[in-house]
């Protein structure tokens, strides 16, 4: 990615991101109650996510991110996912490759690498 990022992790909810909620292990909220709903945010800093995760992110990531999680650190990106053919490989970084095409233009300004 092109910036230095915080630690940041997007990953779909699950019971155990449930439960975290529940005992106030609050994940990060955002405008879109479709991405809220869907996927659990964790970020050292929450002005970060807010950033990266804007309206057009969220869209994408509803349309795309199924079955991944996405976390960023400095200038690096991790996409996983299921156990895939080498085949499907192509499929996997085109996914990192639309993630990191969504991140909007301002991060790098903001949070220069």
């Amino acid at each position: 990615m092109d910036a230095d990022c915080p630690r940041l992790v997007v990953e779909h909810e699950n019971l155990l991101t449930s439960l975290a909620g529940a005992l106030s292990f609050h994940d990060l909220q955002f405008e879109s109650e479709a991405f809220n709903d869907e996927y659990h945010v964790r970020c050292e800093v929450p002005k970060f996510a807010n950033d990266v995760l804007d309206a057009r992110m969220m869209e994408w990531l509803l349309h795309n991110g199924s079955g991944y999680v996405f976390e960023a650190v400095g200038d690096h990106l991790l996409v996983a996912g299921p156990r895939i053919q080498p085949a499907e490989l192509l499929d996997l970084l085109g996914v990192a490759r639309g993630f990191t095409q969504h991140v909007p233009k301002v991060v790098s300004s903001l949070y220069p690498g």
